[in-house]
C-alpha cells in the first residue's frame, strides 16, 4: 500500500507543481498558461501603441497590468474558439493585416517590427493582438450575414431623430371625469382594445369619449406626438392623465415620409452595427464565463 501511495504522489506532483509553484505562470485558461514573461511583453506592447496614456495616474502599472492580461486571456479563449470551430488565420493573413495597419497610419512597411525590436517587445505579441481582432471580425462577418434590420426599426430610427414627419390615425379616448372608478375602467379599456376596426361604442359609452385623429405628427401636439411616435399600428398607449380627465391613444396607423435609399442604407448599417457589437459582447463573455480562468497574478 505504502509503493501505491508514493506512486499515486509522483503521478500528482507534476500537476500541483505546475501552476501554484512556478512564479513564471500568472495565469491559466482551460490548459492554458499564460506566462508574466508574455504579461511583460504585453504590458510593453500596449505602452508603446498607445503613447499618450496618463502615466501618473494613481496604481498606472497595476491597471495597466490588470488590462494586458486581460487581453491575453481573452486572446486564449478566442484562439481556442477558433480551434475547436476550425477558423484558421494564417501568418500571411495577419501580416497582409498589420501592412494595412501600417498602411493606414502612414507608415513604412515592416514599421512596427522594426520599431518594437528597438523596444525589445516580441514581434509575435503584437501578431497574437491582430489575430485576435482578425477572429473577432471573422466572428463578426458570420454575425452580420445573420444581422436583419427590419422596415419598423428603420422606421423607428427615423422618427425619433425628427428627420421625417408620418401621417397617423389613431383613436383618443378621454375619460368623462377623473374619479379612481374611472381611471379603472379606463385601464381595463386601454387592455381590451386591439383593433382600431372593431372597437364597439358599448365598451366605452358610459364613462369615455372616442375621437378619432388623422394627422401629421409634427401638427400634434407635444404630448400625443411623442406617445404615437412610439406606438405600434393597433398598440395602446398607457393611461395619462390631462387635468381632470383621464386619456389614451390607440395608433391606427402610420406611414413615414419618404425615406431616402441613401438615408435607409445608413440607419440600416448603424443598426446592424449595433446589433453586431452587442452580439459579439455577449458571445466573448458567454465564452468567458464557460472557460476555466485561472489568475495567480496579484
Amino acid at each position: 500500500m505504502k509503493k501505491i501511495a508514493i506512486f499515486f504522489l509522483f503521478i500528482l506532483l507534476p500537476n500541483l507543481v505546475r501552476a501554484e509553484n512556478i512564479p513564471d505562470i500568472v495565469a491559466v485558461v482551460n490548459d492554458k498558461p499564460i506566462t508574466s514573461g508574455q504579461l511583460t511583453q504585453r504590458k510593453k506592447l500596449v505602452l508603446i501603441l498607445n503613447k499618450g496614456m496618463d502615466k501618473s495616474i494613481k496604481n498606472f502599472d497595476r491597471i495597466l497590468s490588470r488590462n494586458a492580461l486581460n487581453s491575453l486571456i481573452d486572446e486564449a479563449i478566442l484562439f481556442q474558439y477558433a480551434k475547436k470551430v476550425g477558423m484558421k488565420i494564417g501568418e500571411k493573413e495577419i501580416e497582409s493585416a498589420i501592412a494595412n495597419f501600417e498602411a493606414g497610419n502612414k507608415h513604412p512597411k515592416g514599421y512596427y517590427e522594426k520599431l518594437l525590436k528597438n523596444e525589445a517587445v516580441e514581434y509575435v505579441s503584437f501578431m497574437d493582438e491582430v489575430k485576435a481582432e482578425l477572429i473577432k471580425n471573422e466572428i463578426l462577418g458570420s454575425i452580420y450575414r445573420s444581422s436583419k434590420v427590419s422596415p419598423t426599426e428603420i422606421d423607428d430610427v427615423v422618427l425619433f431623430t425628427n428627420s421625417k414627419d408620418a401621417s397617423v390615425s389613431a383613436l383618443v379616448f378621454t375619460s368623462k371625469d377623473a374619479e379612481a372608478s374611472t381611471l379603472l375602467k379606463m385601464d381595463s379599456l386601454s387592455k381590451k382594445v386591439k383593433d382600431c376596426k372593431k372597437i364597439k361604442e358599448s365598451l366605452y359609452k358610459s364613462f369615455a369619449e372616442k375621437e378619432e385623429i388623422n394627422s401629421k405628427l409634427s401638427e400634434l401636439d407635444p404630448q400625443l406626438n411623442t406617445i404615437l411616435k412610439d406606438l405600434r399600428p393597433n398598440e395602446p398607449s398607457v393611461v395619462f392623465q390631462v387635468g381632470k380627465v383621464f386619456k389614451f391613444a390607440l395608433l391606427c396607423d402610420k406611414k413615414i415620409d419618404a425615406v431616402t435609399p441613401e438615408e435607409n442604407t445608413y440607419v440600416t448599417n448603424v443598426l446592424a452595427n449595433k446589433k453586431n457589437s452587442k452580439k459579439i459582447i455577449k458571445l466573448l463573455k458567454d465564452l468567458r464565463s464557460r472557460a476555466y480562468i485561472k489568475i495567480y497574478w496579484e
